[in-house]
């Protein structure tokens, strides 16, 4: 558990460094808002194929091992995006490495982190989890933008493939244990999870707003990246204390208790970004929608990985799934929107998935 739980830390880490700036990233360089959002679109057609045989392989060969080769993947595409302006890759390969590695990655996250809760206080274990996972994800984004605005964001690649290559060490040298669990997939079981499913679906949409399409709207207000991180970073030590509380307290108040309160205080976040105007109304909803995400997000995956490991594989693959078409989904709209009316300003075609995520919010209370 030791060696998980400190590897996801730092890949965390490395990852959310420059994880919000890859879309500011390929638009400044050169490429329009329709190319970036077909290269998002194709990240979630890769993975959507992969993650069947993918999920084999994880079974075969045990997650720690198939963790660590999950990041030369995700190494692979911060060599490749750092190279593209001199060798001019195409986005689709570039694509393709994200792909892999999300395709591996959190299957075997999930399924590993739910069979090491077994016969713990799963609430305050998840609850620590996403408080390391709000730290990372808060403090990350205004490191890595102060370093890409003064060093440029190919010293950021740099650094987050250095950390990459730090998180796959305890994971290659540690113990490891394959656990060969039955994976017979039929749709009457998948259709079992179909609400869980919905959930999940929404909550992925959600999670994609918050790292992906406002950031990249954010950039439009402040074109700096060192704005965007800072303003990325502001709910990071209310985010904290948050999911620590809610761990803490879920098992007495339960899960539904703060599923609703989180959920609802995110759609609200999520509603006040159609009317941002400056860099005060941003710091504000980044605070309100902050602070909803961290109120349901350690009862959701509560619940998540108690049901990953009660009802097993075939309910992974299943979130796994939607969560791969959550991100269709969500760059496949925006994509259609700039192609069918290409004269629509950039801030307003990243609003039209920003309101898309105001209903998705309150579907993620579905989780079971």
């Amino acid at each position: 558990m030791t060696e998980l739980f400190w590897a996801h830390g730092i890949r965390s880490l490395g990852q959310s460094l420059v994880a919000i700036f890859i879309p500011i990233y390929l638009y400044q360089i050169g490429y329009p808002l329709t190319e970036v959002f077909i290269y998002m679109v194709c990240i979630g057609v890769f993975w959507l194929a992969l993650l069947y045989p993918m999920m084999r392989l994880i079974n075969r060969f045990g997650a720690t091992r198939m963790m660590a080769l999950s990041m030369l993947f995700n190494i692979a595409q911060f060599a490749l995006l750092l190279t593209l302006p001199d060798f001019g890759w195409p986005l689709w390969l570039i694509a393709l490495t994200p792909a892999l590695y999300t395709a591996i990655y959190w299957p075997a996250f999930r399924g590993s982190f739910a069979a090491n809760l077994a016969h713990r206080r799963t609430g305050r274990v998840v609850g620590a989890w996403s408080a390391v996972q709000t730290l990372a994800v808060g403090i990350a984004p205004a490191i890595g933008g102060v370093v890409a605005t003064v060093y440029g964001i190919n010293a950021l690649y740099l650094i987050a493939i250095a950390m990459f290559f730090v998180a796959a060490w305890p994971l290659l040298t540690g113990p490891t244990f394959v656990r060969h669990r039955p994976f017979k997939i039929t749709w009457r079981k998948l259709w079992r999870y179909r609400a869980d499913g919905v959930a999940n679906l929404a909550e992925t949409y959600n999670d994609i707003t918050l790292s992906q399409t406002w950031p990249l709207f954010v950039f439009f207000v402040i074109p700096t990246y060192a704005g965007v991180g800072a303003l990325s970073s502001v709910i990071v030590l209310t985010s904290i204390l948050v999911s620590l509380y809610v761990g803490r307290r879920e098992e007495a108040k339960g899960v539904r208790h703060y599923l609703r309160e989180g959920t609802f205080i995110n759609g609200i976040g999520q509603g006040l970004k159609l009317i941002v105007a400056n860099v005060g109304h941003i710091f504000t909803v980044n605070f309100v929608s902050g602070v909803g995400y961290s109120l349901y997000l350690t009862s959701y995956n509560t619940r998540y990985y108690e049901k990953i490991e009660h009802n097993g594989l075939p309910y992974l693959f299943l979130m796994q799934i939607v969560s791969a078409l959550a991100w269709i989904v969500a760059f496949g709209g925006l994509l259609l929107l700039t192609l069918a009316l290409p004269d629509l300003p950039p801030r307003t075609v990243l609003l039209v998935g920003i309101l898309a995520a105001v209903p998705m919010s309150f579907l993620i209370r579905k989780i079971h």
